[in-house]
């Protein structure tokens, strides 16, 4: 994956920590959380888009008045970051 898109699905992540609605701010500051943990991670971009478009389906839960377990999710992420090289 480009750089240029791991940027951009960063600076998306950072929006939504900041969307007005708390439950999408809640998923984009705990995404940004997650983004810390993989700075020094080589699989990094892929990381970064594994989270973003987790991020993407949450937001979209949300946005149709879905629940979801958001520590569940938060240890699914965590557990896939683990794993990665």
């Amino acid at each position: 994956m480009s750089s240029v898109l791991t940027r951009q699905y960063e600076r998306d992540i950072g929006i939504y920590a900041l969307d007005s609605n708390p439950m999408i701010a809640q998923v984009g500051k705990m995404a940004e959380q997650l983004l810390w943990q993989i700075n020094w991670k080589s699989s990094r971009d892929n990381l970064v888009s594994t989270i973003y478009f987790n991020v993407v389906r949450l937001v979209s839960y949300v946005e149709y008045g879905l629940t979801f377990d958001l520590q569940k999710e938060k240890e699914e992420l965590e557990e896939t970051i683990s794993k990665a090289s």
